[in-house]
């Protein structure tokens, strides 16, 4: 918790883990709490969250072939 809130717009991220990291760590997404966590703990974590929340069922998806680790 301390690492997401200690980085720039470390509020909005820890908001966004709050809302989004049952839905991330279940099916599709299928996410792990530590990758949720080390994405959240970047500058952007709030945007990069809902980016990935949108995204990756799409994204592993045959068509592209990526796996939620990639």
């Amino acid at each position: 918790v301390v690492g997401i809130a200690s980085n720039g717009g470390g509020k909005q991220a820890l908001e966004t883990v709050q809302r989004l990291l049952r839905e991330l760590c279940a099916p599709p997404h299928g996410l792990t709490p530590a990758q949720v966590v080390g994405i959240a703990s970047h500058d952007g974590g709030k945007q990069a969250l809902e980016t990935v929340h949108r995204l990756l069922p799409v994204l592993c998806d045959p068509l592209y072939g990526l796996t939620p680790a990639q």
